[in-house]
């Protein structure tokens, strides 16, 4: 009898703890934003390192950051070509990945890296629209065989066609799946609607991937290993004079036969006279799904403008701050409408692009949709308080400190302002410029930059999407389809 009196008693405290439970997650979302939204944010102090720059050969420099905590060496190295006129997308994908699976004529395929592995190194590389990327890291002791095995892989590479065919399975099977995703689809649309025919929005295609040769291969390949401009990287407590002299033998700077990347520039001005002069349209991205995807995009001036720092706080008020923006409040918090909202800002050397999204379900893309436009028009802008100016203020600055997270970070993020040819005090002059943009500035950048009637509206989902509003006008495309 008394144990079936405290079975009773505890199968009675489960199901009061699973009642509570389910009460208090009902309004858990819109809790969760309160609590956040209402945490205060104080200014944190910091001091800014110091990195260390020396002229090499082929326009280049090295920065370096030493550390002396371990006996390792982190080294990038930067070589100025990405997306070329006279590649397709596919090639330099497909090189850096058979690059690195091929090895060398003395440790072929997988030994390579296997003894890589086995001297605690590790090998990576990346490509980008303007630079490409070779990063490796190491154990001191080891660094003259390391040097000596980069040589070696850098200007002999195995680019065989078991490789080639194993690489481009790989890429065909990604471009085969891409569009199982309804934010990868309106991504990609992204660029095609803001870049038209630009390098910025090609993608990879299997007519142009499965054309590729390996003869193309060898000369993107000669190509990158003679560009005319490379930098270094140089963190933990490696030597630069050291990493000088491997620099000078790597790139062989006695060859005068150079090559300059063919990658395009964009006029700022005229691409945002070409971007605001189309069609007012929805884009209509055809996706049967019950997830879709609402996309507002726009022009935005460059890294070094001065107003990034206006546009850079109006952006976290507005969808870029997280549970203390106004789009994860209103749409997410408030209205349950959403679990994603957020709006970004890419600024690059030439330009910026503003991004805006809110995934939702179909029902609701309606008046999502309305609620984006409303949220980003001049009325909504100009009611923005001072304390949420503050607040935006103080996070801003708080997030600046995680530039500074590590030294490859640091060395990175500065390679990245001295290209954008931000000011030299730019780090150290960031904080003071957040802090004097004013209630006016917001609101004059938001007419310049962010009003509705500048962006230009994506939709990811099934057609019946256009129901939602009657009063739009749309131009249907299938995700394989392109924009412009």
């Amino acid at each position: 009898m008394n144990n079936n009196k405290i079975k009773y008693s505890m199968l009675k405290n489960l199901y009061l703890f699973l009642l509570i439970f389910l009460v208090t997650q009902t309004n858990h979302s819109k809790e969760m934003g309160n609590f956040v939204k209402n945490v205060p944010i104080d200014e944190l102090e910091f001091k800014l390192p110091k990195i260390e720059k020396t002229q090499l050969d082929r326009q280049g420099e090295l920065y370096s950051l030493n550390s002396n905590y371990f006996p390792l060496t982190d080294l990038e190295m930067y070589f100025y070509i990405g997306e070329e006129k006279e590649f397709s997308p596919e090639v330099p994908l497909i090189l850096f990945n058979v690059w690195k699976l091929g090895g060398t004529n003395d440790l072929p395929d997988s030994k390579f890296l296997e003894r890589l592995e086995f001297l605690g190194a590790s090998l990576s590389l990346r490509s980008g629209y303007e630079k490409s990327v070779i990063s490796i890291s190491y154990l001191n002791r080891d660094e003259k065989e390391i040097f000596a095995l980069l040589k070696d892989w850098f200007h002999n590479p195995r680019i065989t066609e078991a490789n080639v065919k194993t690489i481009k399975n790989q890429i065909k099977e990604s471009i085969l799946r891409r569009n199982d995703n309804v934010s990868g689809i309106g991504m990609r649309k992204s660029k095609e609607l803001l870049f038209g025919k630009r390098l910025q929005a090609r993608t990879e295609e299997i007519a142009s991937l499965e054309a590729i040769t390996i003869s193309d291969l060898e000369k993107y390949h000669k190509k990158f290993i003679s560009s005319k401009k490379v930098n270094f990287a140089l963190s933990g407590s490696g030597d630069p004079k050291s990493i000088r002299t491997f620099a000078s033998e790597l790139l062989n700077s006695k060859d005068t036969n150079l090559t300059v990347s063919s990658s395009e520039e964009i006029d700022l001005k005229a691409w945002t006279k070409e971007f605001r002069a189309l069609s007012k349209e929805i884009i209509l991205i055809e996706k049967e799904t019950n997830q879709s995807m609402v996309l507002l995009l726009g022009v935005m001036p460059a890294h070094n403008h001065p107003d990034f720092y206006a546009i850079q706080l109006l952006n976290y008020i507005i969808g870029g701050g997280g549970f203390n923006s106004y789009f994860m409040t209103e749409i997410r918090n408030n209205r349950g409408l959403a679990y994603s909202s957020s709006s970004s800002i890419s600024f690059e050397k030439e330009y910026g692009a503003f991004y805006a999204y809110t995934l939702t379900k179909n029902e609701s893309v309606g008046e999502v949709y309305q609620l984006m436009n409303d949220l980003l028009s001049k009325d909504t802008i100009s009611k923005i308080k001072e304390s949420e100016l503050k607040r935006a203020q103080n996070a801003i600055v708080n997030q600046f400190v995680f530039l500074f997270q590590n030294n490859t970070k640091i060395l990175s993020n500065q390679l990245r302002f001295d290209d954008y040819n931000m000011p030299k005090d730019y780090l150290e002059t960031y904080r003071s410029h957040i802090a004097k943009v004013s209630l006016e500035d917001l609101r004059r950048v938001g007419d310049e930059y962010f009003k509705t009637e500048l962006l230009r509206a994506i939709l990811v989902g099934p057609r019946s999407l256009m129901k939602q509003l009657p009063k739009e006008k749309f131009i249907i495309k299938s995700p394989e389809e392109r924009i412009r």
